[in-house]
């Protein structure tokens, strides 16, 4: 995850360069999903981080989320801690933060995708990679299972032996990913019906 968001947010900082250098233009596409991008920006970064993961008076806690209220009051007694005057809305705030950032790139690279693929080219281009990575999956994922070498990209698989995983942990993100593969495959060949015959 952290590569990932390093690497939206240095796409992030090169596209407002060009932005201001005049390389990138607001397209259609960027204006009409505004609203959703701002949306996404406004829950991912402030309600997640700024409200779950500051700390807040038990009070409003135990009003906004007694669970929350209670599992904090139940580990301070457990220790034999004072309650903290202070609790947490998110009973893990650094997850919460975590996760808020993936959030945040993942807005940023629907920002970035709105913005740099504004012509029917480009957007061939990366259904394109979709496929190719969405094959690459499918026979990576076949070759570990079918082969009994149960291995992900870097490693070892320590679970799901007997599934075909690809280079995800989990099948789910596997059939996932092979899902939007199928749907991104199918509109391309669909898209060129008109131009081959």
């Amino acid at each position: 995850m952290g590569i990932l968001q390093v690497s939206i947010f240095a796409l992030s900082i090169l596209g407002l360069a060009g932005y201001g250098f005049g390389y990138v233009t607001i397209t259609p596409a960027f204006q009409k999903g505004m609203p959703v991008f701002a949306g996404l920006v406004l829950v991912a970064f402030w309600v997640w981080v700024w409200v779950q993961s500051w700390p807040l008076p038990a009070g409003i806690i135990q009003q906004l989320s007694p669970v929350a209220f209670t599992v904090q009051v139940e580990a301070s007694e457990t220790l034999g801690l004072p309650v903290p005057e202070l609790l947490y809305l998110s009973l893990d705030p650094f997850a919460s933060q975590v996760h808020a950032l993936l959030s945040l790139a993942y807005a940023l690279l629907f920002a970035l995708v709105l913005l740099l693929v504004n012509t029917p080219r480009r957007l061939r281009v990366i259904a394109w990679v979709f496929v190719i990575a969405g094959a690459f999956q499918s026979l990576f994922g076949a070759l570990s299972t079918l082969s009994g070498a149960e291995v992900l990209l870097f490693g070892a698989k320590e679970t799901g032996h007997g599934t075909a995983t690809g280079t995800f942990v989990n099948r789910n993100n596997f059939s996932g990913c092979l899902e939007m593969t199928l749907a991104v495959g199918m509109g391309l060949l669909l898209g060129q019906l008109n131009e081959n015959k």
